[in-house]
């Protein structure tokens, strides 16, 4: 019986940790696709699931709000609006549909990650993407 569980609790612990592994990935190629630097500045809400994958990627410095190149976010914030060239992504679809100056998603469903991105804001701004990632504009 405790062989069992044992069993039970390492699957569980290995399959979180390729969650998080993939997460980290995916935060990565959406910064790296954006942000067209070795290192870059990240910033990641404290309260967000996202925070977990802090340090999994060496080619990102995880740092304030206020210094990053891209933050994910997952409630408005006031200054948004400072720094026009900071990209910011929320980690939730209601964000992402009622803020302005969100360029895109990134949030898990039913056990999926979803990444959405809005290509008028692309446009906007004159920001080419890699062809990977033309199946998630909208």
């Amino acid at each position: 019986m405790k062989t069992i569980i044992a069993c039970c609790l390492s699957a569980t612990l290995l399959f979180s940790l390729d969650v998080l592994q993939v997460k980290a990935q995916i935060v990565s190629k959406i910064a790296h696709a954006f942000v067209l630097k070795d290192i870059i500045n990240i910033y990641i809400s404290e309260q967000d699931d996202l925070a977990q994958v802090k340090g999994m990627d060496s080619s990102l410095l995880y740092t304030s709000y206020e210094e990053a190149d891209i933050a994910f976010i997952d409630k408005k914030r006031s200054s948004t609006e400072s720094k026009n060239e900071r990209y910011i992504f929320s980690t939730s679809y209601y964000l992402y549909q009622n803020d302005p100056h969100v360029i895109g998603t990134f949030f898990w469903q039913k056990g999926r990650p979803t990444i959405l991105i809005k290509s008028s804001i692309l446009k906007e701004k004159g920001i080419v993407l890699p062809d990977e990632f033309t199946k998630y504009e909208e």
